[in-house]
């Protein structure tokens, strides 16, 4: 019984956080804004991992919502949590966007720390955002950008 009431209350918060920001656009960053290394970093692994992975249907807006609380420390779960709730899909297709969006912006954040822990604070977050938010509607659109993806990709090598 206390597992159900457990799951329950896992299932509650993370639904009511998924559906607390209904805004549908995300900001766009000027030029002078954007950070265009942190955006070609963000888009290039995003259009990498989620490439033939974006329907027309998938919710690119819970998605980045996901990212950006993620980023921005407003995730009120542990990420085992979060990913334990997506695997065994115990969630609808919004929250499962949203939980996606969470996972993969740990992941990404994981991996820039395995590489250097100071890199991660080089990295301009809504420049990132954005970049991340472009490449799953181009993806959607089947329209990515070779230029995003390679030119990261290859100076990541030449390194």
């Amino acid at each position: 019984m206390k597992n159900l009431v457990k799951i329950f209350l896992i299932y509650t918060v993370g639904f009511l956080a998924a559906c607390s920001n209904q805004n549908t656009t995300l900001p766009r960053l000027s030029e002078t804004e954007l950070d265009q290394k942190s955006y070609a970093i963000a888009y290039s692994v995003t259009g990498q991992t989620y490439k033939d992975r974006v329907t027309k249907d998938y919710d690119i807006a819970q998605f980045t919502q996901g990212v950006i609380n993620w980023y921005y420390n407003r995730v009120p779960m542990p990420i085992e949590q979060i990913q334990a709730l997506t695997i065994n899909r115990l969630v609808d297709h919004k929250e499962y966007a949203y939980n996606s969006g969470v996972i993969f912006a740990d992941a990404f954040q994981q991996k820039v720390n395995y590489l250097d822990p100071s890199c991660w604070g080089l990295l301009h977050k809504p420049s990132m955002i954005q970049g991340i938010d472009d490449a799953m509607h181009d993806l959607q659109k089947n329209n990515l950008s070779l230029i995003h993806i390679s030119e990261p990709t290859r100076l990541l090598s030449i390194s």
